[in-house]
């Protein structure tokens, strides 16, 4: 059994030899396999726009607060937590009180400043956190992931043109997406109801959502 020094300290090259043993056989098959996307029925309700106004805040104590983008549309600044609640509510993933185990909500583009990327469900997916490195780190996962989306989507992402196919997309076996979501607005405003203290509830109430055209929805 080989201990890590025998991979040089490498954790990827390591990673790629535990998973080329397993029934996967490749890191971009355990990619395909693994990465879970919403629904093409759930993301069409959203028309390709983000669900809620908030950006990534740069520290934590800038978390919660408001700012006025250059556009003049008022945003809410915050960690991970919005594009986590913008996929895992709509997909019932995250419930009061719970979290799921190990894994991670990843964005695509790197666009975290970018208020109609940052929770836009076109630009998000779900790992396992053993894996969600390669979504910032690996080019090949990356192209991978984002020609995903294109296909699953045909295409709603205003922030970037077609990307090009990559020469192994068709040869690996992509698993299916969530389940379809009926009522993007009304699960949305069932979660937000239940939680209405949570930043991401705040930021819908005060700087408005897309269930509200983006303006203040004093009813959350």
């Amino acid at each position: 059994m080989r201990s890590f020094d025998a991979f040089n300290y490498d954790g990827r090259a390591t990673l790629s030899s535990i998973i080329a043993s397993s029934e996967y056989g490749s890191l971009e098959q355990a990619v395909a396999a693994l990465a879970v996307f919403a629904h093409p029925h759930t993301v069409l309700q959203t028309r390709g726009l983000n669900v809620f106004s908030v950006v990534r805040a740069r520290s934590r104590a800038e978390r919660g607060t408001q700012v006025i983008l250059t556009s003049g549309e008022t945003v809410m600044l915050d960690d991970n937590s919005a594009p986590t609640n913008a996929f895992g509510w709509v997909h019932g993933l995250r419930r009061q009180g719970e979290r799921l185990r190990d894994v991670q909500f990843n964005h695509l583009w790197p666009k975290s400043a970018d208020v109609s990327a940052y929770t836009n469900l076109t630009n998000l997916c779900m790992m396992p956190a053993f894996l969600s490195k390669l979504s910032d780190t690996d080019s090949t996962i990356c192209a991978l992931l984002r020609y995903r989306a294109w296909k699953l989507y045909s295409g709603p992402l205003a922030w970037d043109t077609a990307p090009e196919p990559p020469s192994i997309y068709d040869g690996l076996r992509w698993a299916e997406t969530l389940p379809p979501v009926d009522n993007v607005e009304r699960t949305y405003r069932a979660a937000m109801h239940t939680r209405p203290a949570d930043r991401t509830t705040r930021s819908a109430r005060e700087c408005g959502w897309l269930f509200s055209q983006f303006r203040p929805d004093p009813g959350l």
